[in-house]
């Protein structure tokens, strides 16, 4: 019996993980079980009539890793995507200006009427609009994802070591977590090379991938934003999911990943 959970909670990651867990699920005979969207009773029942099949191998995929309790108590192994908090902030900003997410669009009392999507877009710069996204929308995302519960059966992984692992040193490590046989491992490299960013890339020119570590937002931060990030406390998620420069947290898969 295998039994995988998947969890991730930025967009940027969100499709490219599915496609990859999807694309292994049908050539490795899993069943593939996406409870994104699903409210907690209809995730729980539905996690609850997968498992009632002999010989379960099942992987639970989530794009806001948020997970039936029921996880934690029937022996799943799993990853949780994270990735910087301050790149974080970069994505969702690009994401909130553009998408036709219901939420994004909806007008706020505490933003004089106007939605997120049109007080970014009114932003004159980027400064502006991290500025904002900081002190109305990010906060939450961030707290999610720094106090996600992984009990004993989530490892971090961090989008940047990921999105650059050309030689599967990381995919390697996920699938010694997961406790994949030599097929498996096997199967899901193929996945992995497949489905990924840098997979996708690979074959034409290695130059055009982009790491998706502190490169972006050392270009994009200035001091301004720097000491906002400060003064709203998100250091604080630095130093919980290993971005601060201390070491590697326990619950992280790279602890022995050269950096």
């Amino acid at each position: 019996m295998s039994l995988i959970a998947v969890g991730t909670h930025h967009k940027t990651g969100t499709h490219w993980m599915a496609d990859v867990f999807r694309s292994f699920a049908r050539s490795g005979s899993f069943s593939f079980l996406n409870l994104s969207n699903k409210k907690s009773e209809d995730s729980r029942l539905l996690l609850e009539d997968k498992l009632k099949t002999r010989n379960t191998r099942l992987i639970v995929f989530h794009n806001h890793s948020v997970f039936p309790n029921i996880v934690y108590l029937r022996g799943f192994k799993g990853i949780h995507l994270i990735r910087d908090p301050r790149d974080i902030l970069i994505s969702a900003v690009r994401y909130q200006e553009t998408t036709d997410a219901t939420w994004v669009k909806k007008r706020r009392a505490d933003l004089g009427g106007k939605s997120v999507q049109q007080v970014l877009r009114d932003c004159d710069t980027m400064e502006a609009k991290l500025m904002f996204e900081m002190s109305y929308v990010g906060k939450d995302n961030l707290e999610r994802m720094s106090r996600f519960e992984r009990g004993d059966v989530f490892k971090d992984v961090k989008y940047e070591f990921l999105v650059s692992d050309c030689d599967l040193v990381v995919t390697k490590r996920i699938a010694a977590h997961f406790g994949f046989g030599p097929r498996d491992t096997e199967l899901f490299l193929d996945a992995m090379m497949e489905n990924s960013l840098f997979g996708r890339v690979r074959k034409e020119d290695k130059r055009h991938i982009k790491d998706g570590s502190a490169s972006q937002f050392v270009d994009v931060y200035t001091q301004k934003c720097y000491d906002l990030f400060g003064k709203l406390g998100f250091c604080e998620y630095l130093d919980k999911l290993g971005y601060s420069g201390k070491g590697e947290p326990s619950f992280s898969i790279h602890e022995a990943v050269g950096k």
